[in-house]
């Protein structure tokens, strides 16, 4: 699904870093990387979600470590961190990986949901 063109740009950028944060969670890596980079190339041309930029950048550097592309990851965390935000990066990105590992310990069925039983990908209980 293309985001039409004629959209503004705060209006395509959190849709993009979602798809791209899924879609990197979800194991489609080309896909992810297109969407990530294309928020990237938001940066400078936002009103109101600034914070997108920054956060497809970590995303694309957590892209980069599953596919073990260690020095790549690097380099994209590093363009990351030297970078002055108007907003506490460190303290977003810490709750980021806190909710993505509750999430993939839901999944594994190491912590109870929310009705009292166990998720598992398969559905098993």
């Amino acid at each position: 699904m293309a985001l039409a063109a004629s959209k503004s740009h705060d209006e395509r950028a959190v849709p993009l870093l979602l798809r791209g944060a899924a879609l990197g969670r979800l194991g489609f890596y080309a896909d992810s990387m297109a969407a990530l980079n294309a928020a990237v190339e938001l940066e400078g041309k936002l009103k109101h979600d600034t914070y997108v930029p920054p956060f497809a950048l970590y995303e694309l550097g957590a892209v980069h470590c599953a596919q073990a592309q260690m020095q790549e990851a690097a380099d994209v965390f590093a363009k990351c961190a030297a970078v002055s935000y108007d907003f506490n990066f460190e303290v977003q990105a810490t709750r980021r990986a806190c909710t993505w590992s509750l999430i993939d310990n839901i999944f594994a069925g190491a912590v109870p949901n929310a009705l009292g039983g166990r998720v598992s990908v398969d559905g098993a209980e």
